[in-house]
Parts: structure tokens; sequence; C-alpha cells
């Protein structure tokens, strides 16, 4: 397949690369960026074989249109280019605070959580048409509150070629997955036996078996989350979706309609919401014995660790967002209280930027006579420069009205410039006596 190169790539011989890898495994080295760019870089090691550099392309492609994919994953970011050859690429760091596995020390309402934003997770991914095919909990960093899953090269299209080859078979892969290679049915066995082993505790029980849930989950949610269980383990086309799993573990049934197997059809057909239950109610976790005063807390053994599971977590650091506040009276926060702006912001309703940082923008550019470093704002909001381009060209989206150039990017995409004037006159006019 012939290189062609992409707009994001990265020259591997301009990355200040840390002097010791973070990890190892049998696809690639994992290695930090120096300089504050919160990026780490996988390089790809001679056996994992030979790069598809546009499947990679894609993954890059859909993380910077998805900040969901950005925020919960350790998504590609950019590929790294050595020449015309694809040498790796880079990733978010995993933030502070991240456990590697949730087989530590959690109640029953966390491994409830954790079950729910995997089964979000995967509905998400699959909307998307992204098998993910590794998915264990092995690959699932967790927080209170929040997962990140790691080892997202190994995405891939329906019906299209991984980044790399994936070497070797997992004790817990599909028994039934087909020779092409991993699906969305799989996904839906793996997801399976992830919920079952993190709400059952049983690091060895497999769909299709008996799932024995502790007495303190609410009778209606053992019920549907062992039924879905039972079905994971019967023939393709049957599999509870990520949909589903979300239904059962609300404590909702459905009724379990036979899905076609996939032949060419993209995911998003497949992977359809969760209508709101008006009658639903939160759910209450209790311990096994409820007149125990501590709350009962469960350990079980991690089984089945792959070679290639790796991930890296940065210590636990208390992380301050920026402070993005603006004065009432300032440029940005005018423009932003202003009518035009709201049609602005009604015309292009999902533009990934919201209007405190629009605010911010505004009122620091035009502070600095209308001009700023792309680099100096990526390091003011805490974004990777590569991330700052998109948010610039967003706002720049919503501010030149009917192509006027208010915002532009300048120097090769390291300047950002401002015509306030021009600004003004859009957006304050009707604000002048």
């Amino acid at each position: 397949m012939a290189f062609r190169p992409h707009a994001l790539d990265r020259e591997r011989a301009t990355l200040a690369l840390g002097s010791t890898p973070l990890g190892h495994g049998t696809s690639g080295v994992i290695t930090r960026l120096e300089g504050g760019e919160k990026l780490l870089y996988k390089e790809y090691a001679p056996r994992a074989g030979r790069v598809n550099g546009t499947a990679l392309a894609d993954l890059v492609e859909s993380g910077h249109r998805d900040p969901e994919l950005r925020s919960r994953c350790s998504w590609p970011m950019a590929r790294v280019v050595d020449g015309d050859q694809v040498t790796g690429f880079l990733m978010r760091e995993a933030a502070g605070g991240f456990h590697r596995t949730v087989g530590a020390e959690l109640d029953l309402a966390t491994r409830h959580d954790f079950a729910v934003q995997a089964a979000e997770l995967v509905l998400h991914l699959h909307g998307k048409g992204w098998i993910v095919g590794n998915l264990s909990i092995h690959k699932i960093l967790w927080r209170h509150g929040e997962i990140f899953l790691v080892g997202c090269d190994g995405l891939r299209r329906h019906g299209a070629e991984p980044v790399v080859r994936p070497t070797g078979i997992s004790s817990v892969d599909d028994p039934w997955q087909p020779p092409t290679g991993p699906d969305f049915d799989t996904d839906r066995y793996r997801l399976a036996l992830l919920i079952g082993r993190t709400l059952s505790g049983d690091p060895a029980v497999r769909p299709g078996e008996p799932l024995f849930l502790d007495p303190g989950f609410p009778d209606r949610v053992s019920s549907a989350v062992s039924e879905m269980f039972a079905r994971a383990g019967g023939p393709r086309g049957g599999r509870p979706a990520a949909s589903e799993w979300l239904q059962s573990l609300s404590g909702r049934k459905r009724i379990a309609v036979s899905r076609p197997l996939l032949g060419g059809v993209r995911a998003g057909v497949l992977s359809d919401s969760v209508p709101e239950d008006p009658e639903s109610e939160n759910l209450v976790f209790v311990t096994r014995d409820p007149e125990d005063s501590e709350p009962e807390i469960f350990e079980f053994e991690i089984l089945d660790v792959e070679e290639d599971e790796y991930a890296v977590v940065v210590e636990p650091v208390a992380e301050e967002s920026p402070d993005l506040s603006v004065p009432a009276e300032s440029l940005g926060r005018r423009v932003i209280d202003s009518p035009v702006y709201a049609e602005q912001r009604e015309l292009a309703p999902r533009t990934p930027v919201d209007d405190v940082t629009v605010a911010f923008l505004v009122t620091h550019v035009a502070d600095g006579n209308g001009r700023a470093s792309v680099a100096d704002l990526a390091r003011l909001l805490g974004e990777e420069p590569s991330r700052m381009v998109m948010l610039l060209r967003s706002v720049r989206g919503l501010l030149n009205v009917e192509q006027t150039e208010v915002i532009t990017l300048k120097d090769n995409d390291r300047t950002v410039v401002l015509n306030v004037p021009l600004l003004e006159e859009q957006f304050l006019e009707e604000d002048e006596p």
C-alpha cells in the first residue's frame, strides 16, 4: 500500500522523547514526550509486522471529530512518520488517579457504575462503526466515576483491516469468533464476559454459564443481568447489544430480537439508543449483611493477562482546571452574550468548543493586540497544540459571520489573528448608542 501523508502527521525526528521507555509489549514501545504536551508515543516493533497507515489515519481523523473518544480513550491523535514510513502514533496520557484494573476493592455500586460506563462506551464506539476487538477488563482503566480505554490502535472498522495484525489468541476470545477476526458480535460476547465477571467477582465465569450475583444487588437487576449473560453465550446474531445491557443494568428487560449477522452493513444501524423510562428509579445496593456499618469489599484475582496488555498511568496528582473566567465587561463575554453569537450557535449546535472557552480566547487574543501564539493558547487551556488548532478552527466557524475574516490562523497554524474592529462590527454594533 502506497504511503499517503496526512495533515496531522508528525516527523519522528522532531519529537522530544523521554530517555526511558514507559512500557513494552509485543507490538511496540511507549515513551513519554517531553515539553508539556501530555502525549505518549507508541513506536511499533518490527515483529508487529506491516503498519496499515490508512487505518491509523482513519483513527486519527475520528478522534479529532469526536470529543468523547478523546476524553475516554487513549485514542491516536497523530501518526508519527519517518520519511514515507509510519513508525507509530501519539496518544493522550491517562490522567492521574486511574487504576490498572477494577479488581482491587470495589463495592457493589461502584462495580455497577463501571459496568454501565463500559456498556455506554461500547455503545458509542459501535455507533461510530468501530469494532473494539480486544475488549477486556485489562484494557479499561478505572477511577471513581470514570473509565479510560487503552490500546485503541487495535480498533478497526467493520470489514476493514486493523492497524497491525493481532498476535496470539486470548483466553477470553469468543469461542465462535469467525476466522476473519473480531466483529460486532464478538464484541458483544466480550462485553458480556466483562460485565459478568465484574458484577459477580468470578474471574472465570463465561457467558452461558450460571451467573451468581451478590444478594446486595436489586433483584430486578440480578434477574435482567443473568438473562442477558445467558443470551450472550448463545449463537451469533442473538447476543445482547450494549444498549440492551444498559437496560438490564437499570433493572429493565427487553424482548430479545435476533439480529442478522453483519455483511456489508455499517455498525451504526445496529446500535439502537436506550429509550427513557419515566418509571425508572435509582438503584439501591446493600451489603451482604444490612446491619453491618461498613460496606462489603470484594477482591478477586485477575486472570488472563495478555502479553501485550499494558498501559501507562501517571502518578496521581491534583489536576487543576485552567481558569477561563473573564470579566462581564470583557470583549469575549460581550460577544458570547450578543444576539448574533446566539444565532451562530444555532447554526452550529455541535461545535466542539464551549462559550466560556470562546470568551476567554477572544479576550486573551484581543488583549494581545489581536495576535497570539497557538502554543501559548494551548498552554493556557491545558490542550495539546494539535488539538488547539482544531479548537481554533471551530471558533473561526462561529465568529466568521458570512465568510468574513474575523479570526484567522497564520504562519502554518502557529499564530491566531483576530480582527477586533470587524468582530465588534459583526457582533456588537447593535449595542452601540
